[in-house]
């Protein structure tokens, strides 16, 4: 069985549903004179929290994968891939819903007021790039090699050598045996 990653195309489509969503908002608070865009000083921190923590998982499940760790629950393993497309595609409506904010107070920046919404939104929205790194790194991470199938690095090597052998029979038409013997050995 094949990893699958998120496809690219999740990412579009979550940026276009965040960037709607967020321009919509920022025009119907514009419409009715509320201040209720931006965001506050907390969230790009709790972000970055977050980005580190999905990484920091990632790479417990990266080390087992490649022998620095003996074991690892495997439900751990299979929360972490959970946490790390999650905050993918959380990145990326994140960053939309901040891009579609500036977009609409951009020709208001002469105002004191919009000009500290978009520089909000924009440090919101690079810490939401952040995430979706982070994600896709932790994603990666997670792979784990197949247990049984075709895709099984111990079975493909055995498929290799086995193939190794017939094409080294094949090509004189004696066995490993016949030749030795032929050779003058035991």
């Amino acid at each position: 069985m094949k990893a699958r990653h998120t496809p690219w195309y999740y990412f579009l489509l979550a940026i276009l549903a965040g960037l709607a969503s967020g321009a919509w908002l920022a025009a119907e608070a514009l419409a009715s004179h509320t201040l209720i865009l931006g965001t506050t000083i907390i969230v790009p921190i709790l972000l970055f929290a977050v980005g580190l923590t999905a990484l920091w998982l990632g790479w417990t499940v990266h080390k087992y994968v490649v022998g620095e760790l003996k074991d690892i629950e495997p439900r751990r393993a299979y929360i972490t891939l959970i946490i790390a497309k999650s905050l993918e595609l959380a990145g990326s409506v994140l960053v939309g819903w901040y891009s579609g904010q500036i977009l609409v107070v951009a020709p208001h920046l002469d105002d004191d007021y919009f000009k500290r919404v978009a520089l909000q939104c924009a440090v919101c929205a690079a810490m939401s790039i952040f995430d979706i790194v982070c994600g896709t790194l932790a994603e990666h991470w997670c792979e784990l090699p197949p247990i049984d199938g075709p895709e099984n690095p111990a079975k493909q090597n055995q498929q290799a050598l086995a193939g190794q052998r017939r094409g080294r029979r094949s090509r004189s038409g004696k066995s490993a045996k016949e030749r030795e013997s032929a050779a003058g050995g035991f």
